[in-house]
């Protein structure tokens, strides 16, 4: 079976350092930044004082997304280890 693309619309990095990976592939490498999010209490915010994802316009239609890692609750990580099929939502860790 074959799949056809016609691209990437967006890919995510999980990173450790927020403020080094912007440094690194905002101001050294020079994609713009899109947009920038906030997290707290498992809610995405547009709170950009605690920067918690920021996505960067890498060309074309795509933009590249640097999110930190993500707290999951107990009943988020029973979810996560059932198969996939089985979620509710999507877990990007």
């Amino acid at each position: 079976m074959q799949i056809k693309s016609k691209g990437i619309s967006e890919a995510v990095l999980e990173v450790k350092n927020m403020g080094l990976a912007v440094e690194f592939w905002h101001v050294k490498l020079g994609f713009p930044i899109v947009e920038q999010w906030g997290y707290h209490n498992w809610q995405f915010n547009n709170n950009e004082e605690e920067v918690w994802a920021t996505w960067l316009y890498v060309g074309g239609n795509t933009r590249l997304g640097l999110w930190l890692p993500r707290e999951f609750d107990q009943d988020q990580l029973t979810e996560k280890n059932e198969s996939i099929s089985k979620w509710n939502g999507l877990f990007d860790d």
